[in-house]
């Protein structure tokens, strides 16, 4: 399956066919999925983040989001999930327990970065961030190392224009890379603008 967020929803298509199902109803500020193919479906305006099972068109569980719910991902390790509030610099992060579910949202704060935009894991449960920072408003990519509590500014060899979505892949396991240049190891790094 394919679901595509919209405006108007979150339209679900067949795939490879991409026959129209159906809509999850909701607008959706942005799609991500864990390993098992459940859904999270980040809403701003309701301040929501809706887990579907794969398929369904009801949710199993919606989570309040205390800030607009922008882009998110979740950990590959862990099953948490972060959010970031679009347009404001809170990284919700809303962490899951397999043996007690979901706990309450924690908010972190990265500081010198004035607007996140996007955020994606790597298969080691480290957490990527870009956005724009403070005063000069340029490109930034912050790390939350797996178990850390603070964002570390990642260094990169290369002028950004503007922040992008964060995907990170499996296929160079221990090289960060963005675009052609490579900046500190730890996951295949790609962004999309």
């Amino acid at each position: 399956m394919l679901y595509v967020a919209t405006s108007d929803g979150v339209n679900v298509y067949t795939y490879p066919r991409d026959t129209l199902l159906g809509s999850l109803g909701s607008a959706g500020v942005d799609v991500c999925n864990d390993r098992r193919g459940d859904v999270f479906v980040s809403s701003g305006f309701a301040e929501t983040i809706s887990e579907y099972a794969h398929g369904a068109a009801v949710p199993k569980v919606t989570l309040s989001d205390p800030l607009y719910a922008g882009p998110c991902s979740v950990d590959p390790l862990t099953g948490s999930v972060a959010v970031v509030a679009f347009y404001t610099n809170p990284i919700v992060i809303f962490p899951y327990n397999k043996r007690s579910g979901w706990r309450f949202a924690k908010t972190l704060r990265i500081s010198g970065l004035e607007i996140a935009r996007f955020c994606g894991y790597d298969p080691h449960g480290n957490l990527f961030i870009d956005g724009t920072t403070s005063g000069t408003g340029t490109f930034a990519l912050y790390e939350l190392p797996k178990g850390r509590a603070t964002f570390e500014l990642i260094s990169l060899d290369q002028s950004i224009s503007g922040p992008g979505g964060v995907q990170v892949g499996r296929t160079v396991p221990h090289h960060c890379r963005w675009g052609p240049q490579f900046a500190k190891p730890h996951g295949d790094l790609s962004v999309r603008s």
